[in-house]
């Protein structure tokens, strides 16, 4: 890709960021739409996890998909700088510890997983268009994991409809979704 056309997509992401950011604070909290989900866990093999991620504010919290599946939970670790997230068993016993960012995660400690456990992923992020493009944070930590993760494993982005863009502006290293569960729908994005 020219580098003219990659700046002008990063500027472009970097201002929906800031726009995704401010609509989130005005929205009300929404439960994701979990029941629509349910085709996707029943489909899972008992024996892998569901990779979940540990909500901040203002973000969905996917605890609501243990309602609808028995699978085991797995959540991310992020590392020192400059190093890929790491996966890692969770249940009520996980001890976690809080990043220097603010959030919660798993310590150093806690056994990691292997990639070809995870059976399903439920991904964060600030915005989500009906293709699968995914506005995260800017920092491409899940991008990299989810480039790791083996071929046909499914990818829910949780987002309140009012944050499903018309389009996000995707660059190479980005991750589509194939799926956007909101409050009212499972949109699927294979083949948009």
């Amino acid at each position: 890709m020219p580098q003219e056309y990659t700046d002008r997509m990063s500027q472009q992401k970097k201002d929906l960021r800031a726009h995704a950011r401010q609509l989130r604070q005005e929205l009300p909290e929404f439960e994701p739409a979990w029941q629509l989900l349910r085709p996707l866990t029943e489909q899972l093999r008992a024996d892998v996890s569901i990779l979940v991620y540990l909500a901040s504010a203002l973000e969905p919290d996917p605890a609501g998909v243990r309602a609808i599946s028995p699978n085991p939970f797995a959540v991310t670790r992020t590392p020192e700088k400059g190093r890929q997230l790491t996966v890692h068993p969770f249940d009520g016993g996980t001890r976690l510890e809080q990043h220097p960012f603010g959030f919660l995660q798993p310590v150093a400690s806690t056994p990691e997983l292997p990639l070809d456990s995870i059976g399903l992923v439920l991904v964060p992020g600030l915005a989500f268009d009906a293709k699968g493009g995914r506005l995260g944070h800017g920092a491409g930590y899940y991008d990299r994991l989810l480039n790791r993760l083996p071929a046909g494993v499914p990818l829910v982005g949780l987002v309140h409809s009012r944050l499903l863009l018309d389009t996000v502006p995707m660059l190479e290293h980005d991750v589509p979704m194939t799926h956007v569960l909101t409050e009212r729908a499972l949109i699927d994005c294979r083949g948009r």
